[in-house]
């Protein structure tokens, strides 16, 4: 459960057994308490994000991820392949990691379906760094 509905159900809770205020530090007992028990102990939780919500009655946020990646389904392959190759020393820079994604995915389904978010010469010049990068 979230940590600010909880921690309005416990406000609300104590209201209705008329207790006045809460103990000093509860709040940050309580989001310590509801981090470890999802296993989120080096995540740092403000106790002011928490009071702003309960305060606004907004506790839960909407995410607008917005449209997924037509990449999508190819991108779990190219990061297993950029992890392999940082693991073996031979980390690629921006232009490299294009020119791979751009390679890796030419002739297939996935060229077709995903938009041309850069221009034909733009990818040309990508694999022409790649070219100069590896003369090095």
């Amino acid at each position: 459960m979230d940590i600010a509905t909880s921690w309005s159900e416990k406000i609300e809770k104590e209201k209705a057994e008329e207790k006045k205020r809460m103990r000093k530090n509860e709040l940050d007992d309580f989001i310590e308490q509801k981090t470890k028990e999802s296993g989120l102990t080096d995540v740092k939780i403000n106790k002011k994000t928490i009071q702003q919500r309960v305060y606004r009655k907004r506790l839960l946020v909407a995410r607008h991820p917005g449209p997924t990646s037509p990449m999508r389904p190819v991108e779990e392959y190219i990061v297993s392949i950029l992890n392999q190759m940082a693991n073996m020393r031979q980390s690629l820079c921006v232009s490299e990691g294009l020119a791979l994604a751009n390679a890796l995915i030419e002739g297939t389904e996935w060229e077709k379906k995903s938009p041309n978010w850069k221009n034909q010469e733009q990818g040309r010049q990508a694999l022409d760094a790649l070219k100069d990068c590896k003369k090095l």
